[in-house]
């Protein structure tokens, strides 16, 4: 189901959930899409709302599962 979930995501939001699988810190990311910090917030509640996660560390447990 979390694999499903993630096609659900814009493509704005994919772009991000991408760098953060990478490692890269919300103000990495915001700078690497030069982004403000705001806007990755917004993108992160909505990634997390899509993919049923209530933090970061949550999510990255589910992306590790799906390397395994």
């Amino acid at each position: 189901e979390f694999i499903k979930n993630i096609k659900s995501l814009s493509t704005a939001e994919k772009s991000v959930f991408d760098l953060y699988v990478q490692g890269h810190t919300a103000k990495e990311i915001a700078g690497i899409l030069c982004l403000s910090i705001n806007t990755i917030k917004t993108h992160n509640r909505r990634i997390y709302m899509k993919l049923n996660v209530t933090s970061r560390k949550e999510l990255m447990v589910y992306i590790q599962m799906m390397e395994e």
